[in-house]
């Protein structure tokens, strides 16, 4: 697939006059909603809180903070933006950034955007000649294969973290709102790349990330799921700016060890959010097997994932989830539980693996209303939630468990202060959720599975 490139920064104009910022050299032949997407994500500012004098040397620039930021925009491409420092433009002033650009039409689903920070043709240049100087070569992408091995087993190495990075993953992907992670470049970099090999390529690439940035740039309250990263040293401002309301963004920094409480939620800075048991329960059972079946599992997942079009959003969840239910089998100890919440979902309804399909039942008939009978008229209706589901409940063979029964009058309640057709819109579906929660009682109870039990 074809990489397209430009580079962008503050550089003189033609016959030596200052030119300011702008496209230096750019790629014949990219589309144009590519293009105007690769020119709308550029940097012009980067605050690394390096002092980086006009003549450093040559390992000082080396190791000077630099950032990659990715997006996909199904409508335009996938696109890339690796900014650093350049010191001081052809006028003198201060604070030039050099940004080289990538993009193509779609994302490679056998690899991870994230795997495109350890290529080595990203271009660096500091200093105006330098920057002046630059030409566009072939991009060259690394060997991702060869990366993913090492990345699953620091994971497996650091089982609480990475478990509750996933959790922290899937929260902000259910709420639509940002992720900041706390740490120096390389760490942030790790967390990526763990999440990424933990789901498939496809669904990694609707996640947009920016590997540094600084609390003063901290998302605001509105903007949608995507993964930042801050230093450390901008921990403190960034939960303040939680506290005070000037963003919704979730603050995990990568130092810590969160806590996780009852088995029921992570607790670190007071920030909380809830345990996700099927990423972690799939991850636990993926470290279990070795780095090698690892990575058949990483294939299998894009494997599994490949029909899926880059407009649906899957939960990042699901993709080991159904790698690791397609590599067990009948076998595997949660499948009716993944069964049950699948069949209440749904989803992703073009899932096209036939072994998945029928493990997940996905072509069978779902349970209808009539499952409950019988039907609740208005009179009925208009009783207390407590009363109603409890009706409900005693007509069918076997009891759900109280917490399901509770959550149901719960929305039951709620749906008496709705009207019109939102009333029963709601009370219909209270009906059919219990009768799913029903039919997947019984299985579900005949497999009880424990992490701890296996450790």
């Amino acid at each position: 697939m074809t990489w397209f490139q430009l580079t962008y920064a503050s550089s003189a104009g033609q016959g030596g006059r200052p030119g300011g910022w702008g496209v230096l050299e750019r790629d014949a032949g990219i589309p144009s909603e590519l293009a105007d997407f690769m020119e709308q994500g550029v940097v012009s500012h980067l605050d690394t809180g390096e002092h980086l004098p006009d003549f450093a040397p040559r390992e000082v620039l080396f190791h000077r903070q630099r950032s990659l930021s990715f997006a996909f925009d199904p409508s335009r491409g996938a696109a890339w933006w690796h900014a650093c420092p350049a010191g001081s433009d052809v006028t003198g002033r201060p604070g030039n950034v050099f940004t080289h650009v990538v993009g193509r039409l779609q994302p490679d689903h056998h690899s991870r955007p994230i795997s495109l920070v350890r290529s080595s043709s990203w271009m660096n240049p500091f200093g105006h000649r330098e920057v002046a100087a630059s030409r566009l070569n072939d991009f060259q992408a690394p060997e991702n294969e060869q990366n993913a091995g090492t990345v699953l087993e620091r994971a497996f190495a650091d089982p609480v973290r990475t478990e509750a990075l996933l959790a922290a993953v899937t929260f902000c992907f259910q709420e639509d709102r940002p992720l900041v992670l706390v740490g120096d470049t390389p760490a942030v970099i790790d967390a990526l790349e763990r999440l990424s090999w933990t789901t498939s390529g496809v669904v990694s690439s609707t996640i947009p990330f920016r590997t540094f940035d600084r609390a003063r740039s901290m998302p605001s309250p509105g903007t949608p799921f995507c993964v930042v990263g801050i230093p450390p040293e901008d921990r403190v401002a960034a939960l303040t700016h939680v506290a005070e309301g000037r963003t919704n963004a979730l603050v995990l920094d990568l130092g810590w060890c969160p806590d996780e409480e009852a088995e029921t939620y992570w607790q670190v800075d007071g920030q909380t959010w809830p345990v996700d048991r099927r990423w972690q329960d799939a991850f636990f059972r993926l470290s279990t097997l070795g780095t090698g079946v690892a990575l058949q599992i990483t294939e299998l997942m894009d494997e599994i994932c490949a029909q899926l079009s880059p407009t649906e959003l899957l939960n990042p969840s699901w993709p080991l989830a159904l790698a690791l239910l397609r590599h067990f089998d009948e076998g595997h100890p949660d499948r009716d539980d993944l069964c049950a919440e699948w069949a209440q979902t749904r989803p992703w309804d073009d899932l096209r693996d036939p072994r998945l399909r029928e493990l997940l039942r996905m072509d069978e008939t779902l349970p209808a209303v009539s499952v409950l009978s019988p039907p609740v008229d208005d009179q009925q209706a208009a009783t207390g939630p407590q009363s109603i589901v409890g009706l409900l409940v005693s007509q069918c063979p076997t009891a759900p468990p109280p917490t399901v029964v509770e959550a149901l009058e719960a929305l039951w309640a709620a749906s008496m202060e709705s009207s019109g057709d939102e009333v029963q819109r709601i009370q219909s579906a209270v009906q059919v959720a219990l009768g799913l929660a029903i039919v997947a009682t019984p299985v579900a109870n005949e497999y009880e599975w424990s992490r701890k039990d296996e450790v």
